[in-house]
């Protein structure tokens, strides 16, 4: 994965944490394991941060970087675990999960597929040895 793919993937899962214009503690936490798993740079990461805070950029310019179907779909997944974090989708949240859906060009079968598996895509904090609890 290049870096304005991580970018890409980055990006979406702040906007997912912002949909519903509360971030709380588990979303953050997923974005955490997010953004630890993508690797990108902590000054990139910074950057990508303020872009989005500052609506510097929208859903159909962020996904342009991804052309593979595979990546189009990690971005997907990676917003759903971010938006299902707390166990609880808003309106603003699935909103935001169908423009997604739409500018990534994912069949509506597939993208339900995923939300039919959602709480199985959440990223788990790793312990000590390495090792989910």
């Amino acid at each position: 994965m290049i870096d304005a793919e991580r970018e890409t993937i980055l990006t979406l899962s702040i906007m997912a944490g912002l949909a519903d214009g509360v971030t709380n503690e588990a979303e953050g936490a997923q974005f955490q394991r997010v953004a630890e798993r993508v690797a990108l740079p902590v000054g990139q990461l910074a950057a990508v941060q303020h872009r989005v805070l500052r609506q510097q950029v929208t859903v159909a310019q962020a996904v342009e970087p991804l052309k593979s179907a595979e990546l189009r779909q990690l971005a997907y997944e990676m917003a759903i675990c971010v938006c299902n974090a707390d166990e609880v989708q808003a309106d603003a949240e699935r909103l935001f999960l169908f423009e997604l859906q739409t500018q990534l060009h994912l069949k509506p079968e597939n993208a339900a597929a995923i939300q039919a598996r959602r709480s199985a895509l959440l990223i788990q904090p790793w312990t000590r040895g390495g090792v989910n609890e």
